[in-house]
Order: structure tokens, then C-alpha cells, then sequence
């Protein structure tokens, strides 16, 4: 990119987050709106299968914030989440982040850099060298896992396609017809289309502590995700 700021859409998909909705989208917008690289920005939450009260927050804050839009869509799963943020994005840029800002609101910040330095993807990784991540050994493993058959399937070399990203919008137009996954393969398939364009692309070290963030990905859900990868696999390979 030739120019030192960016216009960004932040997407914080949500499901039954009522006890910290309200505090959280105040240090987010908070943040952003002193964020000196950016020319302008939109928080666009996807609110998807809740049962509390996030619908009735989001509607109450937005009426006093002006940068927060919101989607509710009826069914759950975070990738339908992603793919409706997608496409009603506003401007050049999204970016995908928790409610609950895991890996830090300087993060974000990091990432943007990361974009106007040239690359069209920038992701959050858990398994970067310079990484700080302290997780429970089982999931731990899993990641290994998962992102060893990632390069093994796809020749991506990504050491974390579940962290964050943010995208460049004619990046995910262009994609978008590939990504069908409803559920955390969502992120994945994005990762494997992104790099199989051709794209200048980076990941950036992140701390986290999963002791101090609760998760909404179950085993489940984990176990789902593998079983993608191995259709997404065939797929592609003409094998179904």
C-alpha cells in the first residue's frame, strides 16, 4: 500500500456474550478511535444464535456509538459469522477479532501496520517463534497438529491459520465463493485460498493466556475442523 493509513472494519462475531459486551465494545472503539494509522473505521458485530441479552446490548450501545453496526443472523457458527462480515464490509480492510480482544487491542494495531506495509493478508499467530502462548497441553498438541497437516495438504506454510487475520477487501470478494465452511474451518479455508492466490502475506507474534480468556470452541468443534481439512482436501484434489 502507498499510503500510511487505512480504513478498517473490525468483525467480532458473538454468541451469548452479555457480562462483557458493553465494557468491551467501549476499550474497542476507545482504542481504535485513537489509533493514529487509521483514516476511519466501522465495528460491525455478527451476533448469530444468541439466547441472553447480547441482541437487546447491541442495540442499546449502538444508539450511542456511532462506528458500531451490528448483524443478527439466526443461526450459530463463527464462520457463518465471518462470511456475513465479509460481505458487508465497508471499507478496504477487515479484520477478525474476539470480543474479548485475546491476544491485546495492540494487536490490532500491529496488523495494520502489517497492511499498509504492502501484505493483503496479516495474521495472529499463536505459533509464531517469538510468540507467547501459554495453553493447555492437549490443545497445545492439536495445533501442532492441525497446522502440520495444513502444510502437509496444502503446502501452506502458516505456523496458526486459527489465530486472527485481517484481509484486504478485493482479496476476500475474490475468495469468498471458496469459503463454505459454517464453523472455525471457516478461518482455515481463508488461510489456504488467500496464499493459493498468490498474495504478499505475514503473521505476527501474539500473547496469549487461555487461563485468562474463555473459549467458545469446543473438542467438538476441533474435531470437526480436522475432518474439514481432509474433505477440503478432496476437494480441491478432485478426489469427491
Amino acid at each position: 500500500m502507498s499510503t500510511d493509513k487505512i480504513s478498517l472494519t473490525l468483525l467480532i462475531p458473538l454468541h451469548n456474550e452479555e457480562e462483557v459486551l458493553e465494557k468491551q465494545l467501549e476499550l474497542i472503539n476507545n482504542y481504535l478511535a485513537n489509533l493514529e494509522t487509521l483514516n476511519d473505521y466501522e465495528i460491525l458485530a455478527i451476533e448469530n444464535g444468541s439466547t441472553d441479552k447480547t441482541p437487546d446490548i447491541l442495540k442499546t450501545v449502538s444508539a450511542r456509538m456511532p462506528k458500531l453496526k451490528y448483524l443478527s443472523i439466526k443461526d450459530r457458527g463463527l464462520g457463518i459469522a465471518l462470511r456475513e462480515g465479509l460481505k458487508n464490509m465497508s471499507y478496504e480492510a477487515a479484520m477478525f477479532m474476539s470480543i474479548d480482544a485475546g491476544f491485546g487491542m495492540e494487536h490490532v494495531g500491529a496488523c495494520v501496520k502489517g497492511f499498509i506495509k504492502g501484505n493483503s493478508l496479516v495474521l495472529g499467530s499463536k505459533n509464531h517463534p517469538q510468540s507467547i502462548y501459554k495453553a493447555p497441553m492437549q490443545r497445545r498438541i492439536f495445533s501442532w497438529v492441525f497446522n502440520k497437516l495444513l502444510r502437509l495438504f496444502f503446502g501452506v506454510k502458516v505456523t496458526d491459520s486459527q489465530g486472527t487475520f485481517l484481509i484486504h477487501k478485493d482479496l476476500a470478494t475474490k475468495i469468498m465463493s471458496n469459503l463454505k465452511s459454517d464453523g472455525t474451518f471457516f478461518q482455515t479455508q481463508l488461510v489456504i485460498y488467500s496464499i493459493r492466490s498468490n498474495v504478499l502475506y505475514e503473521e505476527l507474534p501474539v500473547v496469549y493466556d487461555s487461563s485468562n480468556h474463555s473459549s467458545k470452541i469446543k473438542t467438538s468443534d476441533a474435531i470437526t475442523a480436522l475432518k474439514d481439512m481432509v474433505v477440503e482436501f478432496m476437494r480441491i484434489h478432485n478426489i469427491l
